[in-house]
C-alpha cells in the first residue's frame, strides 16, 4: 500500500509494511514471496485493487489460494481484476459482481452489512442516566468508541463542540463509551476527559 495501518500499528499483531511503486513490481514481488515463505502462509487475504493485483500473481506462482473481500464502497467503474472466491458487504456490490460475466464462475458470499432490529436494554439505559445524574432538559451527546489515540481528532472535535455549546449555556451532557487502548491515558489526559462536569466517560466491560 502507500502507508501503515495505524490499526494494525496499536497492536501486538506482526505486519510487514511493503510500499507500492509501480515501478518496483519485481522487487515487491521478491519481498512477498519471501514473507510467505517465512510465515508458510496458507491463504492471501486481498482487501483492493492493489493486493488483489499481488495475490492473483502470488497465486499462479506458488497455488496458494487467494480470497477478495470488499468491504463497501462503491463498485469498480473500470477494469477489475477476476478473483475466484469473493466475499461482500453490500447488496449494491453482490448485483454488480453477479451481473459481470466475468465472474459468473466465482465463489461469490454475500455477508449483509446492516444492523438487525434488536431490543434496548432498559436496565442499563436506566444505569447510565442515574450515572450523569439524566433530567428531560439535558441534551445527550453519545459516542461510542475505543478510547485510543487512532480516534484523537474526532474526539477533540466532539470534546470542543461540547465545550462550546455548554459556554453557550446549553444543558450538554457528553457520554463517551469504549475500551480503553494501550494509549487510552495519554487520549484522556489530553481532552481533560475526568474533570468535566459535562462529559461522563464509562469504560467498564458491562457496557
Amino acid at each position: 500500500g502507500n502507508q501503515t495501518s495505524p490499526v494494525f500499528n496499536n497492536t501486538d499483531i506482526k505486519t510487514y509494511f511493503i510500499k507500492f511503486n509501480i515501478s518496483k513490481l519485481i522487487k515487491i514481488k521478491k519481498q512477498i514471496a519471501k514473507i510467505i515463505s517465512a510465515n508458510n502462509i496458507q491463504i492471501l487475504h486481498a482487501f483492493d485493487y492493489t493486493s488483489l493485483f499481488f495475490a492473483r500473481l502470488m497465486h499462479h506462482l506458488t497455488g496458494i489460494p487467494y480470497l477478495y473481500m470488499r468491504c463497501g464502497g462503491a463498485n469498480p467503474k473500470k477494469y477489475f481484476p477476476y478473483a475466484k472466491n469473493i466475499i461482500l458487504y453490500s447488496e449494491e456490490n453482490l448485483s454488480y459482481f453477479q451481473n459481470k460475466k466475468k465472474y459468473k464462475n466465482s465463489n461469490i458470499n454475500f455477508i449483509p452489512n446492516r444492523v438487525k432490529p434488536f431490543q434496548p436494554d432498559l436496565k442499563r439505559i436506566e444505569y447510565l442516566k442515574k450515572n450523569i445524574n439524566y433530567n428531560e432538559k439535558d441534551i445527550i451527546f453519545l459516542r461510542i468508541s475505543r478510547i485510543s489515540s487512532n480516534y484523537l481528532q474526532t474526539f477533540r472535535q466532539i470534546v470542543f463542540l461540547a465545550d462550546k455549546l455548554v459556554q453557550d449555556g446549553l444543558p450538554i451532557k457528553l457520554v463517551i463509551i469504549g475500551n480503553q487502548e494501550r494509549d487510552s491515558d495519554a487520549v484522556i489526559k489530553e481532552l481533560d476527559l475526568y474533570n468535566k462536569p459535562y462529559i461522563f466517560l464509562f469504560t467498564d466491560s458491562k457496557y
